[in-house]
């Protein structure tokens, strides 16, 4: 679904995380949905998939370790410290720390 103006979302830095199995959210619909909407190249959009420790946990849940497996975890906290250092000012960049 297209939204109506869309500059002041194409001009903010987003970082959307999806697990392309996700049971609610479809992955390529995601994908569209940015396209159409023109929020490329701001918005970045980055599939985990997770292989959690805890039985039937829904796919869609990735909140901790436990929930993604450490690999995933690894990739994601990579993730968020980079988009995070990129795209805070140069006075809040002391508060992201390893």
């Amino acid at each position: 679904r297209l939204i109506g103006d869309t500059s002041p979302l194409r001009t903010t830095p987003t970082l959307v995380i999806a697990n392309p199995r996700d049971e609610l959210i479809s992955f390529s619909g995601l994908k569209d949905w940015i396209s159409d909407n023109h929020l490329a190249p701001g918005w970045r959009l980055v599939s985990l998939e997770p292989h959690p420790r805890t039985p039937f946990l829904a796919g869609h849940i990735m909140i901790d370790e436990r929930s993604l497996g450490a690999s995933e975890w690894a990739h994601l906290t990579s993730l968020l410290r980079d988009f995070l250092r990129q795209h805070s000012s140069a006075g809040d960049r002391s508060q992201v720390s390893q």
